[in-house]
C-alpha cells in the first residue's frame, strides 16, 4: 500500500524509486517468511514441501495477474487511479486475511509446529 501511495502522490519525484524499492524490500521480508511459516505450520510433514511449493505457485500467478491488472489500469486511467484503486483493494484483502486467518490464543498454540 505504501509504494502504491508514493506513486499517487508523485511517481515522478527524484526519491520516488528510492522509496519504492525500499517499500517492495520492507514487503517481502514482512511476507515470504511469514507465509512459508504459516503454510508449514497448517501442512503435516508429509506433505509441507508440496504445501509449500502450491503457496509459492499461487502467489507467483497472482502477482502476474495483479500487475497485468495494475498496468492495464494505469493505461487506461492514469497512474493516480491505479494506485487509488489497488490501495483500496490491498486494504481491503488485508482485513479479510485478518477475519479469515484469526484465531483465539489455544487454536494458535495447537497449530505451533513443536520440534524437527
Amino acid at each position: 500500500v505504501g509504494a502504491l501511495i508514493v506513486l499517487a502522490h508523485d511517481p515522478r519525484a527524484a526519491a520516488a524509486p528510492v522509496a519504492l524499492l525500499a517499500l517492495v524490500g520492507i514487503h517481502l521480508a514482512a511476507t515470504d517468511g511469514v507465509l512459508m511459516s504459516l503454510v508449514a505450520a497448517t501442512v503435516g510433514p508429509s506433505m509441507r514441501t508440496t504445501g509449500l511449493a502450491v503457496m509459492v505457485t499461487i502467489g507467483a500467478i497472482t502477482q502476474i495477474v495483479a500487475s497485468t491488472a495494475f498496468g492495464a489500469i494505469w493505461s487506461a486511467t492514469g497512474v493516480t487511479t491505479a494506485a487509488t484503486t489497488f490501495a483500496i483493494a490491498l486494504t481491503t484483502a488485508a482485513f479479510i486475511a485478518l477475519w479469515i486467518l484469526r484465531r483465539t490464543p489455544q487454536q494458535a498454540r495447537d497449530a505451533q509446529v513443536v520440534g524437527p
